[in-house]
């Protein structure tokens, strides 16, 4: 698949890439080592249905898949595990849009990355963000951003461990409307590097909510904004908070 010394995609690979329309590539790059992944662009995902595990411990500077067709994945379980695990990576995915109920859980399962490039990703039809970025990073490295200004959405259900055990600084999640969440448990939790969650949380429609920000709140730089608290009166203890001044309740 590549050349001696590994640096990109040999051509033969190339001209294998152009004359295929995979429709699985469960598995198809793990353990890949390269220093420029771009013959990846010549790949036609247009009937992929499956792409689990696709770049598990995948090592590349940049990963850009922002040309792949995902539009009729229906899963993507762990597609990038352990993706930049020895040399964190970036990992493009603009342009990416999902099909209705694609599954999403542990998309980014400990990838090993300095930053997720997400323009134009549609997320729209999803209703589960079930570990989406659950345990994202590691000790080693920490994310600034993770960027979800795309992400529009006003349908998602669940959001269970959505960032839990990740590396980050700053949440930007403005345009995700979670009135319709019945399920945050441990959605923020144990990322102890969290500093702002750009966006309201809306827990209009919240049964669950126990832990959702615990080990979460000790380097906050901004207070989490909170719409439609449920009624208890210790739900923000419940929640994780262990000070009413981490966080504002807004309308």
């Amino acid at each position: 698949f590549y050349n001696d010394d590994r640096s990109a995609f040999s051509n033969t690979a190339i001209e294998y890439f152009k004359s295929v329309k995979p429709t699985s590539l469960n598995n198809a790059f793990v353990g890949v080592h390269l220093d420029d992944s771009s013959g990846l662009y010549f790949l036609d995902t247009s009937e992929c249905t499956d792409f689990r595990e696709a770049f598990v411990l995948f090592e590349s500077p940049i990963l850009n898949l922002s040309t792949f067709d995902v539009s009729k994945g229906e899963s993507f379980y762990q597609c990038f595990n352990l993706t930049g695990y020895h040399d964190a990576s970036v990992i493009d995915i603009s342009n990416w849009k999902f099909k209705e109920n694609a599954l999403l859980q542990q998309l980014f399962y400990r990838a090993h990355v300095s930053h997720i490039e997400m323009n134009n990703v549609d997320v729209s039809k999803i209703k589960s963000f079930t570990e989406v970025f659950y345990s994202l990073g590691d000790d080693r490295v920490t994310i600034e951003m993770l960027d979800l200004k795309s992400w529009h959405n006003n349908i998602v259900t669940t959001m269970n461990s959505f960032t839990s055990h990740a590396s980050i600084k700053i949440i930007n999640m403005p345009n995700i409307d979670t009135s319709n969440v019945t399920s945050f448990s441990y959605a923020f939790s144990s990322n102890s590097d969290l500093q702002e969650i750009r966006g309201v949380i809306d827990m209009k429609s919240a049964k669950t909510y126990e832990s959702m920000v615990e080990n979460s709140v000790s380097n906050l730089t901004a207070k989490i904004k909170i719409k439609n608290p449920p009624s208890a009166s210790d739900w923000w203890q419940k929640a994780g908070f262990t000070s009413e001044d981490q966080f504002e309740i807004v309308t």
